[in-house]
């Protein structure tokens, strides 16, 4: 599975790639199979900041995820800390994982019948 994480003017780029690939762990650990490609983007909307911070919820985490088949996910998260959007865009994935694993497990088992 190819993973691409990217950061567009946030100023601790480094920091924000080490904590997402953190968080991103067990989703990856179950997503690996089914997956084909998942794009994190991370951005601060109204620019990077100089001075001040002028606050407002102006920052956004874009999933988007790539099964080998199906059609691909988006989840687009806004809020005013970067952590924060990508906790909240994490939720909305594990979310969509347990989805797919239930219908999985709902699926009826192929095979011969046994019994009478």
């Amino acid at each position: 599975m190819k993973l691409c994480i990217e950061t567009i003017n946030l100023t601790n780029a480094d920091d924000l790639f080490a904590h997402t690939e953190q968080q991103l762990r067990p989703a990856l650990i179950l997503l690996e199979r089914h997956v084909k490609s998942l794009t994190v983007q991370l951005e601060d909307v109204s620019g990077p900041k100089v001075g001040p911070s002028r606050g407002g919820v102006d920052k956004r985490c874009v999933m988007v995820v790539v099964p080998h088949t199906g059609t691909p996910m988006i989840f687009d998260d806004v809020h005013a800390d970067v952590r924060q959007v990508l906790a909240l865009t994490m939720r909305h994935l594990k979310r969509w994982i347990d989805a797919r694993e239930l219908q999985r497990l709902a699926r009826p088992a192929l095979g011969p019948c046994v019994g009478g």
